[in-house]
């Protein structure tokens, strides 16, 4: 069994896994027919009747912004078979593990009855002036009202596989503001825009980005860029290839504003080593790259960083030493959200010195970064000034001098 991740909303992620720390097959969950209308995700815990053991699926939203509301409602349904079925949740130890394939719950009983008919659960959770007040409810009857921020973890649990299973289905979510109106998300428009469709032209018009050696002030080799296909299906759509050792790099016309900003881009790994950068910020004090232990100022976003492999990866990799910031690793350890030969899309955004990493659209990690931009800050793709070069393809790279929110992120590259 393993975690699966599907991104339901703007900025809303739905986990579904097993129990913490077990690799129980009994504890599955599978899509199958039975639903209201259709098909139903269905949770099947197995042999083991208890609040601490069973499928289980959690839904993640990002901070609500003061004055808003947010309801996720589900229909369920209880079968028994040759054993009792239940519906729990809590979140005491509502958390998710990537790596192990797991989320984890606590042990409070829905209440529910295994009698085969479809019920209801509405979670309501309301902002207001910061105080948040969550309300629980099947059927229409107010089970749980507290003062949390975040929505529970379900699970169900049976104590026998045969005929007894937990029903999921028509799951919804939606936010609304104070006076009911739902409100409306846009993604601003990128302050730079390379599609690198067969030059290493910035569509928004900022110019042209120009080839590096190997490092950043390693002399240059390669007459121009290669290309391979991009990331999307479209066969006129072409990204910029790097081959690691050796490879080129590119030196875009562009860099942050400030230090509240946005970098966004799609990539395919072929490989990954230590060290290898995918973007590389640096500043500079004349022609001289600050990258000595007394004046560093560089960030790097990268597969794997300083890590042996990619399982924790990717990493914001940062330094600013005169800010006495002299080492900043934001990363998630195994995560396992990377993977080479498939194409992912790595987002970052910086508010000051606080950073968030978001692959596939699902937020991975958050924490300190360096704040470094000022008016000599260069930005570079596939190298920095020591370390092997990106072996991978990297397209529709955008910066957007603006910290871009969940709900936002979500939509870069829809359609």
């Amino acid at each position: 069994a393993s975690a699966k991740t599907y991104t339901a909303l703007s900025g809303v992620t739905l986990y579904i896994g097993n129990k913490n720390g077990e690799d129980r097959t009994e504890q599955n969950f599978s899509i199958q027919s039975g639903g209201v209308t259709g098909n139903a995700l269905v949770l099947n815990a197995g042999k083991y009747q208890s609040a601490s053991r069973g499928g289980r699926m959690a839904i993640y939203t990002p901070a609500i912004p003061e004055g808003y509301t947010v309801t996720a409602e589900f229909k369920t349904k209880l079968v028994n078979g040759s054993g009792a079925a239940k519906l729990y949740y809590n979140d005491s130890t509502g958390s998710v593990d990537n790596n192990s394939g797991s989320v984890n719950a606590g042990t409070t009983d829905t209440g529910l009855s295994a009698d085969s008919s479809w019920h209801t659960v509405t979670m309501t959770i309301t902002n207001n002036e910061d105080v948040y007040t969550r309300v629980i409810s099947v059927d229409g009857t107010a089970k749980t009202i507290d003062y949390i921020s975040t929505f529970p973890v379900f699970w169900g649990t049976i104590t026998n596989s045969t005929g007894s299973a937990v029903y999921f289905d028509d799951l919804t979510i939606k936010t609304t503001t104070a006076s009911g109106e739902t409100p409306t998300i846009t993604l601003p428009t990128p302050a730079a825009q390379f599609t690198f469709d067969g030059n290493l032209t910035d569509a928004i018009g900022n110019g042209v980005g120009t080839l590096t050696g190997s490092t950043v002030s390693a002399n240059v080799t390669a007459s121009d860029a290669t290309y391979v296909a991009g990331a999307s299906d479209n066969a006129s759509d072409k990204a910029i290839s790097f081959t690691g050792e050796g490879s080129y790099g590119v030196e875009l016309p562009v860099k942050p504003n400030g230090n509240d900003y946005t970098i966004s881009f799609d990539t395919k790994l072929n490989a990954s080593t230590k060290y290898t950068p995918f973007v590389f910020l640096a500043n500079y004090d004349g022609t001289t790259l600050k990258g000595a232990d007394e004046n560093a100022q560089w960030l790097s976003i990268c597969p794997q960083g300083w890590q042996e492999t990619l399982s924790s990866g990717p990493m914001v990799w940062s330094r600013n030493v005169p800010a006495n910031a002299s080492w900043n690793d934001l990363f998630a350890a195994d995560n396992n959200f990377l993977s080479t030969g498939v194409w992912h899309n790595i987002t970052v955004t910086a508010s000051g010195a606080a950073g968030k990493i978001y692959v596939d659209k699902a937020l991975v990690a958050s924490g300190n970064i360096a704040a470094i931009i000022d008016a000599t800050t260069k930005l570079y793709l596939g190298v920095n000034a020591w370390d092997t070069p990106l072996n991978g393809a990297i397209d529709n790279f955008m910066l957007f001098n603006e910290t871009l929110s969940a709900s936002q992120v979500a939509l870069i590259g829809a359609e």
